[in-house]
């Protein structure tokens, strides 16, 4: 006795086309359809990187994002988020700390790269890939074809990244 309940476009699309299923542009979630809250899991940080790349996504009315990209997506806003916060701590506390050790001739301090210098590093290139990976930088959009044409006035995703710079001014 076959299972009679619907299968899911991203449950089809993992299993495939074999002449079973009409065409699986259903499966291909326009910019407006993606889901306007955040997945619960997403900390109070991501939630904030995932609307603003949502309104990215939607205003260059792209439809090459599937279901399945949405979990891609909000891993890149739990990184995008991480990364935010090690950059307000440096901005606030600088890149390094000072360590204070004691030894028999008395006191030295040693100056140490902070942990969240060291995270911001090891981020920068798993976000950078992230983001050629889902379209937000300009060899991502080129990759998915999505490259605009150069009277574009303003680069969506040097707004998205600047949107710090403004608020403090």
């Amino acid at each position: 006795m076959a299972n009679s309940q619907k299968k899911s476009s991203a449950l089809k699309l993992l299993n495939g086309n074999a002449g079973k299923y009409d065409n699986l542009s259903s499966s291909k979630v326009a910019a407006k359809e993606l889901p306007l809250k955040s997945p619960k899991k997403l900390s109070d940080n991501a939630k904030v990187v995932w609307r603003e790349v949502r309104k990215i996504i939607e205003e260059s009315n792209s439809d090459v994002y599937n279901n399945l990209d949405l979990l891609f997506l909000a891993r890149y806003c739990e990184v995008k988020a991480q990364w935010q916060q090690c950059l307000d701590h440096m901005i606030e506390h600088g890149m390094s700390i000072e360590d204070v050790s004691t030894t028999k001739n008395g006191e030295y301090v040693i100056t140490k790269e902070s942990p969240q210098s060291k995270m911001f590093k090891n981020l920068n290139p798993i976000l950078n890939q992230m983001e050629t990976q889902l379209g937000l930088n300009p060899q991502g959009r080129k990759t998915l074809g999505l490259e605009t044409g150069k009277d574009e006035k303003e680069d969506l995703l040097s707004s998205f990244l600047n949107r710090k710079s403004k608020k403090q001014a």
